[in-house]
């Protein structure tokens, strides 16, 4: 199975410390993990440390170094050749332009399983375009996932068409949930299972841990 994670940039952040810790508890589970970097990270030093890390790791990197301002067309023309490239089984992303992204680029051409995540409920819309992509994105988006009650009670508010998409993850995570099937429920299965749910976590680490 594999899965592409999307995040804002490549910093440490606490969405990306997240998503950076969802990936060490990935490894070793036959999961392969690609990160998307929208933006261009602002901080060279710690981008560079997480590059080296990440490949360290084995984990495939790709940084579509979007600028504030830009169009979001053309960026999102960038994404959609770079999910084509890479043709995951699920979607992942974190934040609040990250899930705007995921949501629409998965309204034409090949359909992934999509699932955003909701770190904050409140003001991440500042404006009525944001809005209006927020609720557009929601068209092409499987699972919402908000990372405690308060978030999703919020979500929900401005949103009430993703009632029925939100799941609550209160600063959790079950791996097993999505891990790949044992070789012989593989056997039985015929191939490889598809997880259809992708759950997030609120986390201390600031790296990628091996579990």
């Amino acid at each position: 199975m594999k899965i592409a994670f999307m995040i804002t940039s490549l910093q440490y952040g606490g969405a990306e410390k997240i998503v950076l810790d969802l990936i060490g508890r990935f490894r070793g589970l036959s999961i392969e993990c690609w990160l998307i970097a929208l933006y261009e990270s602002r901080d060279r030093v710690k981008r560079d440390q997480l590059a080296e890390a990440l490949e360290r790791e084995g984990i495939r990197l790709v940084e579509l170094n979007k600028r504030p301002g830009e169009g979001t067309f053309r960026s999102m023309l960038r994404l959609k050749r770079v999910l084509r490239d890479i043709s995951p089984d699920v979607v992942n992303a974190h934040g609040p332009v990250p899930n705007m992204y995921a949501g629409i680029a998965n309204l034409w051409g090949r359909k992934v399983s999509t699932i955003t995540t909701v770190h904050n409920g409140t003001d991440d819309w500042p404006d009525w375009k944001s809005k209006m992509l927020e609720r557009t994105s929601l068209l092409g988006v499987n699972r919402v996932v908000c990372v405690a009650q308060h978030v999703a009670e919020a979500y929900r508010l401005k949103y009430p068409q993703s009632t029925a998409k939100t799941a609550i993850i209160e600063n959790g995570i079950d791996p097993q949930r999505y891990a790949p099937p044992s070789p012989a429920e593989r056997a039985r299965q015929g191939n490889f299972h598809r997880s259809e749910q992708v759950r997030a976590e609120a986390s201390p680490h600031t790296g990628i841990q091996r579990h």
